[in-house]
């Protein structure tokens, strides 16, 4: 019987400490989060880490300028700020040393006034350009006195500018020395000077400016001659 008692004794006693376990468990909230989530949530941490730690560099890209000496390559991507001066392979020219010292300027893209060579059936290459002065609806004196100055194809200024001015509309074009902007003007003058001459209009008889050209130098004033 003692043995009994003190088993029931035991056994009540434990029986309050277990419930007074689950009482002060049950204070304390438990969240439960599964591992696939934790191991998502270790990983997006991982990578912004990652990315504040990585160092971006830029590329170099295309090559746009080739000297003898690797040194002074330029590549097309890479650009200088406005007080950084560019290594010219040019610079140290005066030197004795630079004696055969070259550099070649690659292209970065087709030059699209280029003809395209076309195979006919008969294994001949026929070019052929893409756009030509016909499509101005030109005269053939003019096509002929482009063609006798080495003039085949319009430049993209020209094809973009002549036919607005052609149809009378009011044209500001700014672009690049030698890019043919005065033939923008000119041959449009010249064509409409010529149709009234054909037709014989009554500006053509009385002795006034049938046009003025007005540019800011003297060598612009040679060109226009």
């Amino acid at each position: 019987r003692a043995a009994l008692r003190k088993c029931r004794l035991d056994y009540g006693q434990h029986t309050n400490c277990s419930k007074a376990t689950q009482k002060d468990s049950a204070d304390v909230p438990i969240i439960c989060i599964p591992h696939k989530i934790q191991q998502r949530i270790e990983n997006v941490q991982k990578l912004k880490t990652n990315r504040s730690l990585k160092v971006y560099t830029m590329r170099a890209g295309k090559m746009l300028i080739r000297a003898r000496r690797p040194g002074y390559n330029q590549h097309s991507s890479i650009t200088h700020s406005k007080f950084a001066f560019p290594r010219l392979a040019s610079q140290g020219w005066k030197h004795n040393k630079s004696i055969g010292d070259f550099f070649i300027i690659n292209r970065l893209q087709e030059n699209p006034m280029e003809p395209i060579v076309e195979i006919e059936g008969d294994g001949k290459e026929r070019k052929t350009n893409v756009n030509s002065f016909r499509s101005f609806r030109m005269s053939t004196e003019v096509m002929q006195a482009l063609s006798s100055q080495g003039i085949q194809a319009p430049t993209p200024v020209q094809i973009q500018t002549i036919p607005l001015i052609v149809k009378g509309s009011h044209v500001l074009c700014a672009a690049a020395t030698g890019s043919g902007k005065t033939l923008c003007y000119l041959l449009p003058i010249v064509e409409q000077l010529r149709d009234e001459e054909k037709k014989g209009s009554a500006s053509t008889q009385l002795r006034c400016p049938r046009s003025v050209i007005i540019v800011p130098s003297r060598e612009l004033l040679d060109q226009v001659k």
